[in-house]
């Protein structure tokens, strides 16, 4: 069984899936998707790749969604399992999520492509900006604020 299969549970296959809480300065980088509106507010991350640990997926993630390289991860918060239905999808996803940085300074604002998305649709582009992390959890939708406790709890915030 490769690390992205994850097994079946009660039916349904397990989908190994990977996140990153991205900081800068007590703000946490989220964004919305300009053709998708309706999917909310989210982190970067998504779906490993056959054989791909979820550190190697989230920092893949990372680069194809916000279009950055310079990626520092801070360590790994944990993983939950989450049962997904949103339009026509449905799914049994692990999720594991990490924290980190940029290295060089990010805008306050800009706009990439997604070239590759995991469904297997056309490309989309995306609009990243920054949250006031005390104020993230409430903002993100789909279950993403999920470790905002535990990240706080890293970091000795309250």
């Amino acid at each position: 069984m490769t690390e992205n299969s994850g097994g079946k549970q009660d039916g349904a296959k397990l989908i190994q899936k990977a996140y990153v809480y991205i900081l800068r300065r007590q703000h946490l980088l989220v964004f919305r998707e300009k053709v998708h509106k309706d999917s909310g507010v989210q982190v970067p991350g998504g779906t490993l790749d056959p054989g791909e640990t979820p550190e190697t997926g989230a920092r893949r993630e990372v680069t194809e969604e916000t279009g950055r390289t310079d990626l520092v991860i801070d360590g790994y918060l944990g993983s939950h399992i989450w049962n997904y239905q949103w339009r026509h999808v449905t799914g049994r996803y692990r999720r594991h999520f990490y924290f980190g940085h940029f290295e060089n300074p990010a805008p306050e604002t800009w706009k990439h492509w997604e070239m590759t998305p995991s469904d297997g649709g056309p490309p989309f582009q995306m609009r990243f900006y920054w949250v006031p992390f005390v104020t993230a959890r409430p903002r993100l939708d789909h279950g993403y604020g999920v470790q905002l406790a535990q990240l706080r709890s890293r970091l000795g915030l309250r």
